[in-house]
């Protein structure tokens, strides 16, 4: 049981270096600080998966019952990231990406539930979430291929064509999936994260945890709440000071995604472009610094920053969720645009 020696300071900096783009303020309650012993275990891992940092906090039985319960997700992360990225040559997503243009691919009902999914936050956001955005991440060098120019509007339109749900099929009985256009591909970075958060508290409640707070790189569940805390405290950075916390929501039982531009983008004709797509344009998005969106789901909250940061407005009719963006004027100051639960 671990209680006490241990400073709030001390918490932040080192929770703000594992999970960028997110920071969880406070996971410990007052009695954690003053030495006192309680009834119940506390401990914090952080480990490197699915291209970043993930950090999970949780309360438990034993030290012994929360670690078992935290390597049971590290192995679920690890086999999502295996089945879902891009970045992997034999996942599922890859070769599914290879045989476009071809015929239909048979793949795992967990693909074909998720590539479903991806088909209704298509519809919900009007076309903004778009998961075969992949042949624009290549176009502007965020593939491993460095350009040094800016696409050229030809360049872009004939990626674009290649671009569009229109070009993914479904056929969840034969579980089946094709990309009709040679030249289409999927990512799934607006949604595998998502998925992995919301299977990692099934995991921690499957394990008799009750009360944790699961965090990667900005894409976060808080299950419970802390002992003798409403809930989980979460600090959103500042957009070009990571280190500097500019706002903090209180969350249990609740996913909470960020997402932002500074953190992965390129250099191109000596300007910074960020690797948020949007779909419309053909073009990263770069209407507001970064954008969170608090939902029932890490999947749901995951799929809507990613769409809200390129065009917010899709927003005002989702039900279910509240969000709100930091925007940087013109003289540097920074502001916070809060929008209410519905």
């Amino acid at each position: 049981m671990r209680t006490g020696g241990r400073t709030r300071r001390m918490f932040l900096n080192r929770s703000a270096q594992a999970g960028l783009g997110l920071m969880l303020v406070q996971a410990l309650p007052a009695w954690a600080f003053s030495g006192l012993r309680h009834r119940k275990a506390y401990r914090e891992r952080s480990f490197y998966t699915m291209g970043s940092v993930a950090t999970v906090c949780a309360y438990g039985e034993s030290t012994a019952h929360i670690d078992d319960a935290i390597n049971k997700v590290i192995v679920e992360f690890g086999r999502l990231d295996a089945l879902l990225s891009v970045f992997n040559s034999s996942s599922q997503i890859s070769k599914l990406n290879s045989a476009a243009g071809s015929g239909p691919m048979r793949v795992s009902r967990e693909v074909c539930d998720i590539l479903e999914l991806s088909k209704e936050f298509n519809g919900k956001t009007a076309g903004v979430f778009d998961v075969t955005v992949e042949p624009l991440m290549s176009l502007w060098g965020f593939r491993g291929r460095e350009r040094q120019s800016i696409p050229t509007d030809r360049e872009i339109s004939s990626a674009l064509e290649a671009v569009g749900i229109h070009h993914l099929f479904v056929h969840p009985k034969e579980r089946e999936v094709l990309l009709d256009h040679h030249g289409s591909s999927v990512d799934l970075g607006g949604v595998a994260v998502g998925y992995a958060v919301d299977r990692a508290v099934k995991i921690l409640c499957a394990s008799g945890i009750e009360s944790a707070f699961i965090n990667h790189a900005g894409d976060a569940y808080a299950l419970g709440a802390p002992d003798e805390q409403p809930g989980w405290i979460a600090g959103i950075p500042h957009p070009e000071e990571p280190e500097r916390m500019v706002h903090e929501v209180i969350l249990a039982d609740q996913a909470i995604s960020t997402s932002a531009n500074n953190e992965r983008f390129v250099t191109l004709d000596d300007r910074r472009f960020g690797h948020l797509m949007d779909v419309q344009s053909g073009r990263p998005g770069a209407l507001v610094a970064s954008l969170t969106v608090m939902a029932p789901s890490a999947i749901q909250a995951d799929a809507l920053s990613t769409a809200a940061f390129c065009r917010p407005e899709i927003l005002a009719n989702v039900r279910e969720v509240s969000y709100f963006s930091l925007e940087l004027g013109e003289n540097g100051n920074l502001s916070v645009q809060e929008q209410e639960r519905r």
